[in-house]
């Protein structure tokens, strides 16, 4: 069996690859360019190309890190076999006892005598000493030991020797301690100081005493036992119950913190647990801390028996926890309550132990913004357990909280603005999150009826008493909108099934009101889930265990909905066809004919069906699931030191042979329950088929805006009527979203009298009918989530280290003839890693057949009758072959795991099966010819870099074609373009979709991500929030490394993994570092992009002669160069606006940048095409880093470009209103002047007074032969008018932005960026309003190192912040970060965080008489304390207008 692994990229992380970098040597003939801004276009341009030399002269090296030195002795991490045995050599005569001389007989004798020196060489090696000076020590150690067991006798000497000691334990370790000290009669003798009256006053001792037991058992953990055995505990914790001395105090509390890492039952079972308690306020903060740590450890196991100890310990602990500020306290407050949870399940012990007091602290916790998210879930775990044990506690967390407003606080916490809604927010949230917010919300609730669900629990909530509560109504109409919003945002089957579980037994505790006012909600869950489930099961391949349950779900909770409130739901349920689709899946079912095996899969990894709590026979398992590990120390503790996980039974465990029975019988319950109730009176359904037909026949006039209104309006008459509003199910089955779809879609449509009349028509209830829009689009949502078959451990990102079996067969040439170059590899098998190409793959085998081959020729063969071996091994090397799996064709530039998985999804088989048993993949050779050049070689390989890049952008996509859901995203698409941006188009279930398909790298890093991400992220892009497909971009744009490390960064993996962690070898980048000089500087750029342009590795630039280093001077770079690009001087850019002509002492383009029209003969056409396309190579450097550029683009730029880079586009919108009004996003009056044209095109009169000839407005050029002599008059003014638009918004610009397409796709392609509307590229090409208001400054500083958040000097500096004008922002911005602008998503996203410190005063000197400084690459300002407001101010301006354009020591 051969083996072997691989790697993308061969240069070490952190270490700079490339050799030639930028240097300022300069001969001395050489004339500095002096920077002046005013030279001419051609001048620049001649300097770029003809002096390539001297700027390739300022390219300087930066030497690489990470070097090692050959001529190290010592055994280093890369010293050789070989060279390590040489060293033991020297080694082992340096030791020889008796003196053997050198050469070649010592060097046998040194084979001899090896073993006899292996342990005197180890122990040099190691440091010890010899065996005699260790005999010395060891009876220096035991005197010492005599001398404290004579304390009594002399209290001073044996503290002496106790200190000593301490230190000695100090510099030793485990193993000399056990050979040298007597550790028994050492911890016998410290134990009687601690107890001996006669040594009561001698403190000084026992503080001592109290420290050496400490050393001991940092160093020597296993002594603790023992001395636990010796009554330690006791003799210490005596002196907790009267401070005399707070030093001893202190050092007996950190000793016995360290025992209750090992033996805190031993602690909890001394019966005075209240000592440590008791003196809580007196003690320092970190005292405090090792008090709570004592206690939670003491707790980590607590039996029913141990209740009376609780007791005292809660009574004390409460006003702690209640006034806690410290969150290391508040932590382990939370490990006590939860160690208690998981010991005690008695319900009345329970209602004594957790107060009102101590609920509602913990309740506080779950929406504070200082806590983590694991404290967050940990207290959810405890109110879960609780509620679930004992009723009272359910009722009194009722009583003194607003449940649901509290757990709408804590979700709002994760939104990415203030003013996003629910929906919005909960895709970002945790799962595990949501886990434990809708697992609690269902435990607090009585059971359901019939408990098809849920286990029985003899602890239930009693329903009667339950309803009782006045608070219940609210609590219950203010859960079930929040748990259908979980329900819909997210896929993880774990938290669906608790919603459902949730909402079962939400819903009986309704009333007739709260149920009617909450219908929608019900309606939207499940008109949306059912069409699901029916496509599950009706899919040829087998359904997962997991919807089998969700399906029982949603068809028990549609009974109970049914049988509680029949007048509501029954009328609902059939304009939803919601009873169509439960008949639909009824009838699916009876085709399968009672198929047991029809969900054959395992439950999710995830899932809890399992028993959560084991009963206490069972608590003491061994399995490690049972521990909760709180990291307390890197003691290896005992098991009965960890805490006991809380585990309990809840769901009801669902077996797979009976669900199509179980779901088969509820379907006809969930009929038979409707049939007698169905009376719905149709005359408006008949209506709106009648409206559709009629419709359908009326032609559409769009170029007249009356005719677009009136259509409009009887649109809104049809969906909106008096006490009946159209539903999503009955837009789509009425035939209208098609049909209102074909309209808007129809061939020479004008589009700009349609929108402008629907949103006129519309606006009152704009956003009643985009909801309609969405719930259509939700019901008929069919797109399949795909994951690697991967579960548990193996999937995430472990899953890209996982390694696939192969057998390869030597297929010949395809028609199975042999070849003995190949032949040798026939059945071979190997283990790849399943990220790896095919073009890995085929390397492995020209190598491994070309050394079997050179084997063979060496040794003669038997069969060989000519004795000719020779072997061309040049034609071998460049030998190409074609793999085959399961008889496809597959592309070597495939991933492994992408080409099997295409083939697994093709044949429509579990792909669960292709990491269970050997795959076979057969190659054959294929003819390359005889052109063995480098040239050639070059051509057939390609940057594994790229791969991934090109795997999605160059996908064939297939065709839209008329379905449902492509009606309903059209017209979303069509509303989406009549108003700004508004985030009621953002489809909550298809956002959490596409997240959750993004959070399995396997399918991503091998290009098999489905079809339907990629075509609705690009023509639908305002379906998902920015954040969604900002990601979806980074994983799919920036290649391998770049997408490795990012998935990395976000799990938090880089300072989790071991060195040795194969995760650690994905994603390796190279780096190169560029030492640039800042004259000169757009030249500079210029070679720069050209050069490193099209490179996915990352750049870091520094500037000679300066410092500064990492981001900031990087951050410098794009902004500087950015800026460059919108000089006025190098005519790339319109400049013939009002405004500009006005700042002619301005050299940069103030306005956002779009591209100057060009004629076929326009001067320096070329070179202009050319630097838009170098200029494009700089644009995707800050979307790498989240930045975004300095100079802002015109919205239009990116309309244009995108319909360039989608061709299918430019027949949508080609009247001439509609182009009119792009022009005006480029130039306001001449768009207001064509359109007076446009509306006079007959009037010659009015014609003739504007005096308008031939010639594009604001420049020279002349739109037809001679044109300043053509006049416009009423038979010419529609040629001139689209030969205007032509120049301005056409063909003028076209090949600019033809170049800045294609220079921008040497990077990556642009089509990737479609997923980005023209708003949000605008943002990011430096157009984003930044927000500096007070409330956003104030929550993301941090003040540190001499200041708080309530210092005076943080509020003034605050205020100076936001009373800076446009300017002095960007300055203070460039002199923080290195970059005028704040990235993308402002302060917040900043990272790291802006901090402000104290600075001090040196040398006699004041703080007024400093300047503030700052740390670039970390975000950090240093600032004195002044005096004055006035003064701070003055000193931040002249700092950001001086520090600009250096990177110095401050």
């Amino acid at each position: 069996m051969s083996a072997f692994e691989y790697d993308e990229d061969d240069s070490e992380d952190g270490h700079y690859s490339e050799e030639d970098y930028m240097r300022d040597d300069r001969s001395e003939g050489h004339q500095d360019d002096d920077g002046d801004h005013s030279e001419g276009f051609e001048d620049f341009y001649d300097d770029y190309h003809d002096n390539d030399e001297n700027v390739d002269e300022e390219i300087d090296s930066v030497q690489a890190h990470g070097e090692h030195n050959d001529e190290d002795t010592g055994f280093g991490r890369d010293m050789t076999p070989q060279a390590f045995l040489n060293s033991l050599r020297q080694h082992a005569q340096s030791l020889d006892p008796e003196g053997n001389g050198n050469g070649n007989d010592h060097e046998q004798n040194t084979a001899v005598n090896f073993s006899e020196m292996l342990p005197q060489l180890l122990s040099r090696l190691s440091g010890a000493r010899g065996g005699r000076f260790q005999d010395t020590r060891g009876s220096r150690m035991s005197k010492l030991v005599e001398n404290v067991e004579h304390a009594e006798e002399d209290p001073y000497f044996a503290m002496e020797s106790i200190i000593e000691l301490s230190e000695n334990l100090l510099m030793g370790n485990q193993y000399l301690i056990e050979r040298m000290l007597p550790v028994d009669r050492l911890i016998a003798a410290l134990v009687k100081i601690l107890t001996s009256s006669k040594l009561a006053e001698e403190l000084e001792l026992q503080m001592n005493t109290s420290r050496i037991f400490y050393n001991l058992f940092e160093v020597h953990p296993v002594s603790i036992s023992g001395a636990v055995d010796k009554n330690v505990i006791p003799a210490l914790q005596a002196k907790l119950a009267e401070i005399s001395y707070i030093d001893l105090a202190e050092q007996v509390l950190e000793t016995l913190e360290l025992v209750s890492r090992v033996s805190g039952k031993d602690i909890l079972r001394c019966d005075n647990m209240t000592s440590y308690l008791q003196y809580f306020d007196f003690f320092t903060i970190h005292a405090q801390r090792k008090v709570i740590a004592i206690v939670s450890n003491a707790c980590a196991r607590v039996e029913p028996s141990d209740f009376t100890q609780l007791k005292g310990v809660f009574e004390i602990l409460m006003g702690i926890f209640k006034n806690c500020t410290d969150q290391n306290i508040s932590d382990r407050i939370l490990n006590i309550f939860y160690g208690v949870c998981a010991g005690i399940k008695n319900s009345s012990m329970l209602d004594v132990l957790f107060t009102p007091e101590i609920l509602s602290s913990i309740i506080s916790l779950i929406t504070s913004t200082d806590v983590s998210s694991q404290s967050k879930l940990k207290c959810l775990e405890i109110l879960s357990v609780l509620v679930y044990w004992s009723f009272n506690i359910g009722e009194s967390i009722i009583n003194v909280s607003d449940v649901a407003e509290t757990l709408k606080t804590c979700l709002k916490q994760y939104g990415k603005s203030p003013d996003a809604s629910l929906h919005e927010t909960i895709m970002f949230v945790p799962k595990s999150l949501l886990l434990s917010i809708s697992k609690f919300i269902a435990l607090l609730f009585p059971p359901e009826n019939n408990q098809i669900l849920t286990q029985l629990n003899a602890n239930a909530v009693d329903a009667r008493r339950f309803n009782g509560n006045k608070k219940i109504p609210s609590l219950v109409s203010d859960l079930i909108p929040l748990l259908v919003d979980i329900y819909i945002n997210t896929v993880e089957f774990s938290a669906r099934r608790n919603v459902l579980v949730a909402l079962a037994r939400v819903a009986p505790c309704a009333n007739e009101k709260i149920a009617h006012d909450t219908s929608d909600c019900f309606i939207k869950l499940l008109g949306s889930s059912f069409p699901q489930s029916l496509s599950v099961i009706s899919s040829q391949t087998s359904p997962s265990l997991d919807s089998g349950v969700l399906i029982i779900g949603l068809l028990a909770l549609s009974n109970a909905l049914i049988e509680l409130y029949p007048s509501i739901f029954v009328p609902a349920f059939q304009r939803d066809g919601i009873f169509d689709s439960v008949s639909s899946l009824n009838g699916a079912l009876d085709r399968i004919n009672n198929k047991e095996d029809l969900f054959s899969s395992s439950l999710s990894h995830t899932s809890t069906t399992k028993k959560e709590l084991e009963e206490d026979g069972g608590s003491d398992s061994d399995s490690s699931e049972d521990d909760y590990d709180f990291g307390l120390g890197d003691i290896e503790f005992p098991k009965e030191a960890k805490t006991r996980k809380i585990r309990y039974e809840f769901l009801r465990e669902m077996k797979p042979s009976y669900m199509p029975t179980q779901i088969r019988e509820l379907c006809e319950a969930f009929l038979n329950n409707s049939k007698s109730s169905i009376c719905l009176d149709n005359q408006n359904l008949e209506t709106v088929f009648a409206f559709v037909q009629h419709l359908e026949q009326m032609p559409l006039d769009t170029r007249s805006l009356e005719n677009c209104c009136k259509f409009w309006e009887s649109v809104k008459e049809c969906v909106f009527r008096d006490n009946f509003v159209l539903s999503g199910f009955e837009m789509l089955s009425t035939g209208l979203a098609s049909t209102l779809a074909s309209k808007i879609s129809a061939r020479n449509t004008s589009l700009y009298f349609l929108k402008k009349a629907a949103h006129a028509v519309l606006s009152d209830r704009f956003t009643e009918f985009v909801n309609i829009l969405q719930s259509a689009l939700t019901r008929v949502d069919e797109f399949r989530i795909v994951d690697s078959g991967l579960q548990d451990d193996e999937s995430g990102m472990s899953s890209l280290t996982k390694q696939i079996k192969l057998q390869l067969k030597f297929d010949g040439d395809g028609n199975g003839d042999g070849d003995d170059l190949f032949s040798s590899l026939t059945s071979v098998i190997v283990s790849i890693h399943c990220i790896a190409s095919f073009k890995v793959l085929e390397d492995f085998v020209r190598d491994r057949s070309a050394k079997l081959t050179l084997f063979n020729s060496i040794i003669p063969q038997p069969s060989s009758t000519d004795g000719n071996n020779n072997v061309n091994f040049v034609s071998l090397r460049n030998q190409e072959l074609e793999f085959y799996f399961n008889g496809k064709l597959v592309d070597s530039k495939e991933t492994i795991f992408g080409a099997m998985f295409r083939v697994f999804m093709e044949e429509k088989k579990d792909i669960s099966e292709l990491w269970n048993s050997v795959q076979v993949i057969e190659f054959r050779k294929r003819d390359l010819g005889f052109d063995t050049s480098d040239q050639c070689m070059n051509q057939t390989t390609q940057s594994d870099e790229k791969v991934l890049n090109n795997a999605y952008a160059t996908r064939e996509l297939p065709k839209e074609t008329a379905s449902s859901e492509n009606d309903i995203m059209l017209l979303l698409k069509f509303f989406r373009s009549c108003m700004a941006r508004n985030n009621i188009f953002i489809n909550p279930k298809l956002s959490a979709k596409l997240s959750r398909q993004l959070e399995e790298p396997l399918i991503v890093a091998s290009g098999a991500l489905p079809d339907w991400t990629l075509s609705l992220t690009r023509a639908y892009p305002f379906l998902f929030p920015l954040e969604t497909r900002m990601y979806f971009l980074q994983c799919t744009s920036f290649g391998y490394g770049r997408l490795i490390q990012l998935w990395k960064n976000r799990v938090g993996l880089d300072k989790e993994l071991s060195s040795d962690d194969p995760l650690l070898q994905l994603g390796r980048l190279s780096r190169h570092k560029l030492r640039i000089p800042r004259k000169n500087m757009l030249l500079t750029a210029l070679k720069v992009l050209d050069k490193y342009g099209s490179v996915p590795s990352v750049l870091e630039f520094e500037y000679q002669d300066e410092v500064g280093t990492g981001l900031g001077p990087t951050l410098e770079f794009y902004a500087t160069v950015s800026r460059e690009f919108a000089k006025k001087n190098l005519n790339l850019w319109r400049t013939d606006t009002y405004e500009e002509s006005r700042a002619e002492e301005n050299e940069y383009i103030t306005k956002p940048l779009f591209p100057s029209a060009l004629t076929g003969d326009s001067e320096g056409r070329a070179r202009i095409i050319e630097l838009f396309g170098t200029w494009a190579r700089l644009s995707p450097g800050p979307l790498w880093i989240t930045e975004s550029l300095t100079s802002v683009s015109n919205r239009l730029f990116f309309i244009l470009a995108d319909r360039l880079s989608r061709p299918s586009m430019n027949n949508q919108c080609e009247a001439t209103e509609d182009n009119l009004e792009l022009i005006k996003l480029v130039d306001p009056q001449i768009a207001e002047s064509l359109r007076y044209v446009y509306n006079n095109i007959d009037n010659d009169t009015e014609l003739s007074e504007m005096y308008l000839s031939f010639v594009l407005p604001g420049s020279d050029i002349e739109l037809v032969e001679n044109g300043r002599a053509v006049l416009v008059n009423s038979g010419s003014a529609y040629h001139y008018i689209t030969k205007v638009i032509s120049y301005m918004i056409g063909d003028g610009v076209k090949d600019q932005i033809r170049a800045f397409i294609d220079g921008f796709s040497k990077v990556f392609p642009y089509s990737n960026v479609s997923i980005l509307t023209p708003e949000e590229l605008v943002d990011w090409f430096g157009g984003v309003e930044e927000d500096w208001s007070p409330q956003v400054l104030y929550g993301c500083i941090e003040a540190n190192h001499g200041y708080t958040m309530d210092s005076d000097t943080i509020h003034q500096f605050i205020s100076i912040m936001t009373e800076l004008n446009a300017r002095e922002r960007r300055l203070f911005l460039q002199f923080l970060t290195g970059s005028p602008k704040l990235p993308l998503g402002g302060f917040k996203v900043l990272k790291p965080r802006l901090t402000v410190v104290l600075k001090h005063a040196e040398d006699g000197l004041t703080p007024d008489q400093y300047l503030p400084s700052v740390m670039t690459c970390a975000n950090y300002v240093k600032l004195p304390k002044y005096s004055s407001k006035e003064v701070m101010r003055d000193r931040i301006k002249q700092a950001i207008e001086e520090g600009a354009g250096a990177f110095l020591l401050s």
